[in-house]
């Protein structure tokens, strides 16, 4: 081969090359729209099944078996660097989202799930205490969520994590699905007690009402009560409701005090929670995030790839930047055996200088991030 000969294979090669880039740009553009497919949805960036899935169709079209590895290395490449553009897409949206979000958003409207007298209820009033709001309640925690979507509420209260008992899953899940954004947090003492109408007494009882994380943060007395049987209620509050209009001696419901006063019912057993130190968190909600300067404490959720070191990396981003890590929680990536999001509290302000080094250090080591709020912490409990 003379030089003449090289030089037609290379200027070949450039318009392979070319053609290439044509393709690589035309995939992008789709990848774009999947993007923007998963930033509505809040699903993760990182899908294993359908990489896998990609990479197989790509090994079967190659038409010369020795170039198969080659091809697979490339279209591995190809995969990582879409998916890095993906990730970046989303937190652009997202960051030009919080751009053209007011200062401080007012909260006039605000929903909770239960009826009054829930601790969600107490959790609303203690929050919102000398400001002029008007309240909503719902049937469910999604229906909350929807309401603050739909702009029929400005913010919403829900319950996430019990000191006794843990965190509230089905509000992880919404929280993550759902593109709202955590605007402030209320812990409120919780303290169960068991009540029926007026006349009733203990030898009375057979059936008990109840949220189960009501029966759960009991457990010790309802062992003591194995006859009793224990039916799950929409929440504390509601069993209240229902054993009152209902006015049968041998139903009870647990819930507080405060129930108890407002639904005439006559406390049998006060104060029955398994730990005398039993709080539950609760975070506010609203359709977009609000800068408070203030603001010390903030949560995410990130997706890892199932590989070796992955939750160990990214923890290390906060270690590494001095950040307190708060709270951890796992929850199930729907479709993926055996892999995860995680829920993560840390302390700190998205414009301090360690935490943006810790949020860029975090893209970089999941395949999925979500901020969903930084806001203040409550110091009670």
């Amino acid at each position: 081969m003379d030089h003449e000969e090289l030089k037609k294979i290379r200027d070949e090669i450039d318009v392979t090359n070319q053609s290439l880039i044509s393709l690589f740009e035309r995939r992008m553009e789709l990848v774009n729209r999947v993007a923007e497919y998963k930033r509505e949805r809040g699903l993760p960036v990182f899908d294993g099944a359908r990489e896998k899935e990609v990479l197989e169709k790509c090994a079967a079209w190659v038409k010369v078996p020795n170039y198969r590895e080659s091809c697979l290395w490339m279209m591995e490449r190809v995969i990582e660097a879409s998916r890095r553009y993906e990730n970046k897409k989303i937190a652009e949206q997202k960051e030009a989202e919080s751009r053209v979000t007011p200062a401080s958003a007012p909260c006039r409207r605000v929903g909770y799930q239960g009826v009054p007298g829930s601790y969600s209820h107490q959790a609303l009033r203690s929050y919102f205490a000398g400001r002029d709001v008007s309240e909503r309640h719902f049937k469910l925690f999604g229906d909350v969520v929807s309401a603050v979507m739909s702009g029929e509420v400005d913010c919403g209260v829900l319950p996430i994590e019990n000191s006794s008992t843990g965190g509230i899953l089905e509000v992880y899940d919404l929280l993550r699905k759902n593109d709202c954004r955590i605007v402030g947090e209320k812990i409120v003492k919780v303290d169960h007690n068991l009540m029926a109408v007026r006349g009733a007494n203990m030898a009375d009882i057979r059936r008990v009402y109840s949220h189960p994380q009501g029966f759960s943060q009991c457990a010790e007395f309802f062992a003591q009560h194995r006859d009793w049987e224990l039916i799950p209620y929409f929440n504390t509050a509601k069993s209240a409701e229902m054993v009152a209009l209902e006015g049968d001696l041998s139903k009870a419901a647990v819930a507080s005090r405060e129930a108890a006063e407002l639904y005439g019912l006559e406390i049998l057993a006060p104060n029955i929670n398994s730990s005398a130190s039993n709080y539950t968190r609760f975070v506010v909600i609203a359709a977009a995030a609000q800068r408070d300067e203030e603001a010390d404490k903030i949560t995410v959720v990130i997706g890892l790839r199932h590989e070796p070191g992955a939750l160990c990396r990214a923890l290390s981003c906060f270690c590494g930047n001095g950040l307190n890590l708060t709270n951890i929680e796992s929850r199930p990536l729907e479709g993926g055996s055996w892999e995860y999001f995680f829920h993560l509290d840390f302390s700190g302000h998205l414009r301090e200088k360690n935490v943006e080094r810790a949020v860029a250090e975090l893209e970089k080591n999941t395949s999925y991030l979500k901020i969903l709020g930084n806001y203040r912490a409550d110091r009670a409990g």
